[in-house]
């Protein structure tokens, strides 16, 4: 993801832009009601910190993942009176988050899954297991769409993400489908999945 990171951190201001002309409610309206309202939350892949500062204004304590150095001094710096505490780290291993020795009540990865090498997806997922609690929820976005731009991305589906996650104890539930641009870009579309703990004993 060095490529990612590189720009995300030299179009930072652009692109936290854009970011901040949409808010939390507008984006994440179909799971927002279903979400933990107190607790602690993980905002893994949080660019601008538009989502962190939300869920830190909510009185979730907030702990913000951004790989890009750029971007996370940028977000930091847009929204220094938010409670947040911010690290550099990075899927598969957020190998500082894990060093923390803490689960979650809510973990949100907003449009990052399509960045994770498929090779790294499985092992990413038992990372998020392991840092969710039992009663936790964990929101995926994915992006459907090319980017036009220097960033890579890989094909994502609700059937890769349902049957990874089904091998690391998560179940999965498909909340929104096809669900337009909030930036209006031309054919990307999303998808909003929720991952919970399989209480089930079917694991």
């Amino acid at each position: 993801m060095n490529n990612n990171q590189d720009f995300y951190s030299l179009h930072a201001v652009a692109l936290a832009d854009d970011y901040e002309r949409v808010s939390f409610p507008d984006v994440h309206s179909s799971w927002y009601d279903i979400a933990p309202k107190e607790g602690s939350a993980l905002d893994i892949g949080a660019g601008s910190g538009r989502d962190a500062a939300f869920l830190a204004s909510t009185g979730l304590k907030v702990t913000a993942v951004e790989p890009s150095e750029g971007m996370r001094h940028l977000a930091k710096e847009r929204h220094q009176n938010a409670s947040i505490e911010w690290t550099a780290d990075s899927l598969p291993s957020l190998r500082n988050v894990v060093g923390l020795n803490r689960q979650f009540d809510l973990i949100l990865l907003s449009a990052v899954w399509m960045h994770i090498h498929p090779s790294d997806r499985l092992a990413s997922l038992q990372v998020l297991a392991d840092l969710i609690k039992s009663s936790g929820l964990i929101v995926l976005t994915l992006r459907h769409g090319l980017f036009t731009d220097n960033r890579s991305a890989f094909s994502v589906s609700f059937e890769e993400v349902s049957t990874l996650a089904r091998d690391v104890g998560l179940t999965t539930e498909l909340l929104a489908d096809n669900s337009e641009d909030k930036l209006g870009r031309a054919k990307v579309t999303w998808q909003t999945v929720i991952l919970r703990k399989d209480t089930s004993g079917n694991a």
